[in-house]
Formats: structure tokens, sequence, C-alpha cells
């Protein structure tokens, strides 16, 4: 098995700079993320690495995801998951296919307008 890693924990495997929008990978951390894969999937354990690589993830002043509908608007939604989207990402898209379908969602959403000073509008 090969794979081609985009890496998700805790444990951050890149250091990199604003300033120059350049990462760099840090092994050390590279490996404890490989070594908590590997607890949830053993089979990755076989795998061969092939490749890493670092980027930018945006944040939010608060560090509190965004979903939900922008304020002033009836059809644009916005959805940033502040560095846990691979964690919260598939049951807010849960919670944003029922907002969009005009449900209200189970749980609220991370309103968008706490930025604007606004509340955003609610399911239909």
């Amino acid at each position: 098995m090969v794979v081609s890693y985009v890496p998700l924990s805790v444990f951050f495997h890149r250091a990199s700079c604003a300033a120059t929008f350049r990462g760099e990978v840090v092994p050390a951390n590279l490996v404890a993320n490989l070594r908590l894969a590997q607890y949830v999937l053993p089979k990755l354990a076989q795998a061969r690495l092939v490749r890493s690589w670092t980027g930018f993830e945006g944040q939010t002043p608060d560090f509190v995801p965004l979903a939900g509908l922008m304020p002033g608007t009836d059809n644009i939604y916005v959805l940033g998951c502040v560095r846990s989207g691979y964690t919260i990402g598939p049951y807010i898209g849960k919670l944003m296919a029922d907002l969009m379908l005009g449900r209200e969602p189970e749980l609220p959403l991370f309103d968008p307008g706490r930025f604007f000073g606004e509340k955003a509008p609610t399911a239909k």
C-alpha cells in the first residue's frame, strides 16, 4: 500500500511562516501523526509514505468554525472548520445540508454574523 499523506490530529506536522507562505515538514511530528493514525487504522503500518506537504489554514479571530448563512443574504452559505474539518466535517456537513434544504439543523451552527454585528437568518 502506498499513501500520500495529508495529516490530521492534535500533533501538527509542520512549521510555517505566514510572511513567506512556506512550510516545513517537522519529521518528529509527522511520525507522531502516523503513529496515531496507525492506532486507528492498523493496516497503515504496512503503508509506505511517498510524500507529505504543508499548507496554511485560515483562522477566525475567535478560533471557532464558521457555518451558516451570511448575514443579509438568503443564498450565500459559509463553511470554514478552522483546524477541525476532518473531525467535524461530516457532521457539520449534515447540519449545513439541513439548513440549505430549509430544515432547522438539530444543533445550532456557528453563525458567521458574529463578526458583522448581526445574526444570520435561520432555516426557512
